[in-house]
């Protein structure tokens, strides 16, 4: 299968499943800390609100994502796609039981889409992402922990279904061509990796409106 016929490509076992234990780890220790500062409540379970998925804790840039965009996946990107690209931002969600991610496609600094599972439900089996591929088919992808999904984020739309595990940790890293149109998108047009979404000179809005009205 061509990542560049099909727009999307699977990638078993893309890193080892040492490191998605220390990323697994580390990502809920994150977790500890930001609801250390703002505490669930019983009305309020999910105080980081995330648009898209709302039963979550979701992070824009974790700096231990920001690391593995930088480095073990952006080699595999480059191998599978056979030109450099740019990091533009990482994101990861730890998923809680009834979540569920609505159809979308991704904007314009995820030029291409990097979805890695980390952690599943050792009590369940793991949680498919959905995906409609150029010819309109339904593909289903379930993944193992260190599995990845390579894809065309701003062509193909995805989704998942109702969750019914506990909980399940997924990593999403994005990049666009470093020689193509969209390469002033570097690092998300944040001065550099690991910064708030704030410092971007490009808001999500203004990205939508320059690239995907041409």
């Amino acid at each position: 299968m061509s990542f560049k016929k099909e727009g999307y490509a699977v990638l078993k076992g893309a890193i080892s499943k040492d490191v998605c234990k220390v990323m697994a780890r580390e990502f809920k220790i994150a977790r500890q800390l930001a609801y250390a500062a703002q505490h669930p409540t019983k009305d309020n379970m999910f105080p980081y609100h995330d648009e898209m998925v709302d039963r979550s804790f979701s992070w824009y840039s974790p700096l231990c994502f920001e690391a593995l965009s930088d480095s073990l996946i952006k080699d595999i990107v480059e191998k599978e796609l056979g030109e450099p690209v740019f990091p533009t931002y990482s994101y990861a969600r730890i998923y809680s039981h009834n979540a569920e991610m609505k159809r979308h496609t991704d904007r314009s600094s995820s030029e291409f889409s990097v979805s890695v599972c980390i952690e599943v439900d050792e009590n369940n089996k793991p949680w498919p992402i959905y995906f409609e591929d150029r010819q309109g088919n339904v593909l289903e992808m379930a993944q193992e922990p260190g599995d990845a999904v390579m894809y065309r984020g701003n062509e193909l739309a995805h989704w998942r279904e109702p969750y019914h595990g506990n909980e399940q940790i997924n990593a999403f890293m994005f990049y666009v061509c470093a020689n193509g149109p969209r390469a002033e998108l570097k690092y998300d047009t944040r001065p550099m990796l690991g910064l708030h979404s704030s410092t971007r000179r490009l808001t999500s809005e203004r990205q939508w409106e320059i690239y995907n009205t041409k």
